[in-house]
């Protein structure tokens, strides 16, 4: 039969595993609490850097177009001036024909003369509105050219920002992998360290059952021996 320590030991020990449990829960419940908080925290880092990025990557795109619009602006100022520089040259050219076929044929003694002032006048002005066509070609090109390589370099620029914004990106999903990773791993350890100590525990109320048994059957042989020597002495 059980004594009545042992009763007794028995509740303690069954009051002790009850009470490692009962913090082995309540301690792992607490680190997964911390662990989701972690990783949503870094959820929530991960998501705040996206949306920065993202403004970043739109603003940067903004001002290359800024930029771009500036750029065309002064292309086609510059090919506007360079058209009406060359109409007004071209005026000029032709009013010097004018002026210097009339001071010919004022100047000439005959028919032959006024006709060759007249011809030459006319060379004259067909030279300057060729000239001119020739120019406004050439301005013209020249703006094309210097507006397809602003487009080329607004478009590279756009294509940079989007690179540099996805690696931005990358680089923080990284992060927050990383901080999720360890979360996972600081949870663990906790984990593992309080399933150790609930072990260690479960060991000691062993152990210390055990004592207390052996103890008493020392004491119960102890007493037997006792019992029996008496019972000799009397017979």
């Amino acid at each position: 039969k059980k004594t009545l320590m042992q009763t007794d030991l028995e509740k303690l020990e069954r009051q002790e595993l009850s009470d490692a449990r009962q913090v082995e829960k309540t301690l792992l419940k607490r680190f997964a609490i911390e662990e989701k908080k972690a990783k949503d925290n870094a959820n929530a880092q991960e998501k705040a850097q996206k949306v920065q990025i993202n403004k970043e990557e739109k603003e940067a795109k903004a001002k290359i177009d800024e930029q771009l619009k500036k750029d065309i602006s002064q292309i086609e100022a510059q090919e506007k001036a360079e058209i009406e520089a060359a109409k007004k040259a071209e005026q000029t050219e032709k009013q010097a024909a004018v002026n210097t076929a009339r001071s010919a044929r004022a100047d000439a003694t005959s028919e032959a003369a006024r006709v060759a002032a007249a011809e030459r006048a006319e060379a004259a002005t067909i030279t300057a509105v060729e000239k001119a066509e020739r120019a406004i070609i050439a301005a013209k090109d020249k703006s094309l050219m210097k507006t397809k390589a602003a487009l080329q370099k607004a478009e590279q620029a756009k294509v940079q920002a989007s690179e540099a914004a996805e690696a931005a990106k990358e680089a923080a999903a990284d992060q927050a992998e990383k901080a999720r990773a360890l979360a996972i791993e600081r949870a663990e350890l906790a984990d593992r360290e309080v399933i150790e100590q609930e072990e260690a525990t479960e060991r000691k109320v062993v152990e210390a059952v055990e004592a207390i048994e052996k103890s008493e059957l020392f004491e119960e042989n102890a007493a037997l021996v006792k019992t029996r020597a008496i019972i000799v002495a009397v017979w």
